[in-house]
């Protein structure tokens, strides 16, 4: 997520995103595995995935966010 700043379009940033959603994913399925756990869930996600976020920059993901939406809703209304 920190070399989210050197992409300019939505798309790349968005696939940067996500490209870190995968990586938290893959972590907690090695690591349920390991432990011979259930499955991890959105409750042990959704608190890594906030934690990096203020890491990077709270404030820069919210902008880049909002600059994905407002494009997004540009390219239904065109």
């Amino acid at each position: 997520m920190q070399k989210i700043n050197s992409f300019k379009s939505p798309r790349e940033k968005l696939s940067c995103i996500m490209s870190c959603c995968q990586v938290i994913n893959n972590l907690l399925l090695n690591v349920s595995m390991s432990n011979d756990r259930t499955l991890s869930g959105a409750d042990d996600f959704l608190p890594i995935l906030i934690y990096i976020t203020i890491k990077v920059s709270l404030l820069l993901l919210l902008f880049i966010l909002s600059l994905i939406f407002l494009m997004q809703i540009d390219m239904i209304t065109c």
